[in-house]
């Protein structure tokens, strides 16, 4: 419900992306200490590391939950929709790191995420160096596919680095039907966004249209005949159609 709520306005993705993460990483959650959200970016052709919960070392990590209060699952959700918490240490080290689609490193995260399955490693080589780098992995951590089977804008990956718990199947399972839930909602927003900017612009299209026929009522036949052809060709590509025709009425 509260994703929900959020998506009503494109600006929240940002809020929406930490709530994820925020539900992988909380102890009312899946309960593991680092996440990182990646997404692909068709327009830029490149992977994009959108939000990172999490810190750099044990000593870090166990501080830092010394410090935070004992929150529950509503108490955290609020301060996360209020913008009230300090990007961590993992988010300021990662968050808008890129990684083409042609590199070494864009390959073999597309490798990853095109197979659709659960990647449960402590093998490195999946990662990009980058992030490799800044996450110092000494334990088992887990790559989640975010999308359907059609849509595959990216992954989640999540550790527990300081903390040594391994991760077995069934915790797995789990976060994939979480990812896999808020996937759904994310791209249907999307779809919907999509379709609502499409619908606006023919609108513009129309009325540029209109206009255009009002002013050329008072020129030449000729600015008459090149704006009726304009609108055609308009028309037709507006209606994704094969040809267009307009009757003229004397």
């Amino acid at each position: 419900y509260v994703l929900t709520t959020i998506l009503q306005n494109e600006e929240n993705m940002d809020i929406m992306y930490e709530l994820v993460l925020t539900a992988v990483t909380a102890h009312w959650g899946l309960g593991f200490n680092r996440a990182i959200l990646i997404l692909r970016n068709e327009k830029e052709r490149c992977f994009i590391v959108k939000h990172a919960i999490g810190q750099l070392s044990r000593l870090s990590a166990t501080t830092e939950w010394k410090r935070l209060p004992d929150l529950s699952r509503d108490e955290m959700i609020a301060s996360v929709v209020h913008r009230e918490n300090e990007p961590t240490e993992l988010h300021q080290q990662v968050a808008g790191m890129r990684f083409d689609f042609d590199s070494g490193d864009g390959r073999d995260l597309t490798d990853v995420i095109e197979k659709q399955e659960i990647y449960i490693s402590q093998d490195t080589g999946a990662l990009p160096v980058r992030l490799r780098e800044v996450l110092q992995i000494s334990d088992e951590y887990v790559l989640v596919p975010v999308g359907d089977d059609n849509r595959l804008p990216g992954c989640i990956y999540a550790d527990f680095n300081f903390t040594g718990q391994k991760i077995d199947r069934q915790l797995a399972r789990m976060l994939t039907t979480f990812v896999t839930h808020i996937s759904s909602i994310v791209l249907s927003h999307r779809s919907r966004i999509h379709e609502v900017t499409e619908q606006t612009e023919r609108l513009k299209q129309l009325v540029k249209m209109q206009r255009e026929i009002s002013l050329s009522t008072t020129g030449s036949n000729d600015a008459v005949k090149r704006t009726l052809l304009s609108i055609v060709e308009s028309i037709v590509k507006l209606m994704n159609a094969d040809c267009g025709v307009i009757y003229t009425i004397k």
